[in-house]
């Protein structure tokens, strides 16, 4: 499946001239026979939020610094919220279940409280869909997981 998934991908892309930012399949959904699917899936979630997290907490820092300064909230939760993220994005990748029920736990509660953080202060849904996606991400992975 995933070898076929990557190969029709990469036949588009030389078809079209550039890259593919996404793909649908013509003809799959999962049923009860492909069930197996999921399990490629859910790794697929893990990775694209490992990512993301990677991405808004290191490269982007200092978006989040300007964002909690616009908020008024203290350094040291700015701090000990990216180091958060980043230990459970880091545990969604370990071998253990376990492991990787108690960071994609962490990361629901984080997003959570960002969510509510900026319900609370009036924000445009703009400005926090980034943190409504991820928390779905982070439920779907912990669904999976502890399914």
């Amino acid at each position: 499946f995933k070898n076929d998934v990557y190969k029709s991908k990469n036949l588009l892309e030389d078809l079209i001239g550039s890259e593919l930012n996404g793909y649908r399949a013509p003809d799959f959904s999962i049923t009860k026979d492909s069930l197996w699917a999921l399990d490629i899936l859910i790794e697929l979630i893990k990775i694209i939020s490992s990512v993301a997290i990677f991405f808004v907490w290191v490269v982007r820092y200092e978006n989040i610094r300007k964002e909690f300064d616009d908020y008024n909230l203290p350094t040291w939760l700015r701090d000990l919220t990216g180091i958060l993220k980043l230990s459970f994005a880091w545990m969604l990748h370990s071998s253990d279940p376990r492991i990787v029920v108690a960071g994609s736990f962490g990361i629901t509660l984080l997003m959570l409280a960002a969510v509510v953080t900026h319900v609370r202060l009036k924000s445009t849904f703009r400005r926090y869909i980034a943190s409504v996606t991820m928390l779905l991400l982070s439920i779907t992975i912990l669904y999976f997981s502890v399914a």
